[in-house]
């Protein structure tokens, strides 16, 4: 290789260093960038779901040749980070955690869910999609082993909620302190 070649070889070398290490800081940037504006819109998604009451009609699931059940009418309110059903805390059920996320295919969706625990009456999974101000989702109440019902459930009506609310605490048995008994 003569000079001229091997001088241009490594300017050319020195340049694409330098583009990469120029470049290098701003695509890590973009990725930090992602990471908060996703963190940012999971913030606002949940302040838009906290302190907002939705009326909901429960439909149940229908398998095989029974006849559909009656629809009711139920509010779901979401208050201090938790979800409670108005038909559910008649049942036992407490006030319980949500998560929240953002549909992948589709950001304008909010999806939601939660379990709700009672001590009698079993364990009730929700999740709920919200698109525009609507809600639709599906309510499964596993009440034992061999009884579960399924319910679809779409909103009729949203009130945000200008103060926070208490919800009821959860029911907590209060068990006597054990005795120690002295070895002899």
């Amino acid at each position: 290789m003569d000079r001229k070649t091997l001088k241009k070889l490594l300017l050319l070398s020195v340049s694409i260093i330098l583009l990469c290490a120029i470049a290098g800081p701003s695509w890590a940037e973009k990725g930090l960038t992602e990471a908060e504006e996703k963190a940012k819109v999971l913030a606002e998604a949940k302040s838009e779901l906290n302190n907002t009451s939705w009326k909901i009609e429960l439909k149940p699931m229908v398998t095989g040749n029974k006849k559909p059940g009656k629809s009711e009418e139920d509010t779901l309110w979401f208050v201090n980070n938790q979800v409670i059903s108005d038909k559910l805390e008649a049942e036992g059920f407490s006030p319980s955690n949500y998560t929240i996320r953002i549909k992948k295919k589709d950001k304008d969706v909010i999806i939601w869910e939660t379990m709700q625990a009672s001590e009698k009456k079993g364990a009730a999974f929700w999740r709920g999609e919200i698109r525009n101000n609507k809600m639709r989702g599906v309510l499964s109440w596993h009440i034992s082993e061999r009884t579960k019902k399924s319910y679809n459930f779409v909103s009729m009506a949203k009130e945000n909620i200008s103060e926070e609310i208490e919800l009821p605490e959860p029911v907590v048995e209060e068990v006597d302190e054990p005795v120690e008994i002295p070895a002899e």
